[in-house]
């Protein structure tokens, strides 16, 4: 009966910790889903002009640790894809290094675009979250969490499943309104299945009560 107590207690403070996690996953759903494979990495949009939600995609692939893909695939995966999105993607490098930034986004006919100088902004800051970020060397990124940015291609930003990248129009002092967490139905399966195994602790607790 002891050991069946201790059970049930280790389920039960672990499928607490779950929704606790959980809280935190977007309460939206998808816009939409692009690109093909078993892993998976997400992009979103948010513009205060283009309406109170962010955009939310999944971008479907296949991960190669030795030949990962970059921000950029996801970027234009995702444009070439939802017939509302177009984007001004400009090359600061050259055709064989590019370096990619987002320039304009336009969404359902609206278009926002970087501003000049001598303000800069608001301007598309880039946001990210997993895999590997970073200048002039990418390197890892904490998951969870939000960290700015530094440009959408190779060798600046490297994806990994359920890396994030994130692009806002402001001044680059916030990051997006979304928190980059893996993706809530696999979050919501695990609290299921630990609510599952507490129930069964609980119903072998009970029948191993003698009756009086």
């Amino acid at each position: 009966m002891k050991n069946t107590l201790i059970a049930f207690l280790r389920n039960l403070l672990a499928a607490v910790a779950i929704l606790a996690a959980a809280a935190s996953v977007p309460a939206q759903t998808l816009t939409g889903t692009y690109g093909t494979g078993p892993d998976t990495s997400y992009l979103v949009i948010q513009a205060a002009d283009f309406g109170v939600e962010p955009l939310w995609y999944a971008f479907n692939y296949t991960y190669e640790p030795g030949n990962p893909l970059d921000g950029y695939a996801m970027l234009s995966t995702v444009v070439a894809g939802d017939p509302l999105l177009d984007a001004v993607i400009l090359n600061f490098g050259t055709v064989s290094a590019p370096n990619y930034f987002l320039d304009s986004l336009t969404y359902n006919s609206l278009t926002l675009t970087n501003t000049g100088a001598p303000t800069f902004s608001p301007y598309w800051a880039q946001w990210v979250s997993g895999g590997e970020a970073g200048y002039p060397t990418a390197v890892p990124i904490a998951s969870g969490t939000w960290e700015f940015g530094s440009g959408s291609s190779a060798p600046s930003r490297y994806l990994a499943p359920n890396a994030w990248d994130g692009y806002i129009f402001n001044d680059g002092s916030a990051a997006p309104d979304i928190t980059p967490v893996p993706e809530p139905q696999s979050l919501w399966l695990v609290v299921v299945a630990g609510g599952a195994l507490a129930g069964t602790a609980r119903f072998r607790l009970w029948k191993r009560t003698p009756s009086r």
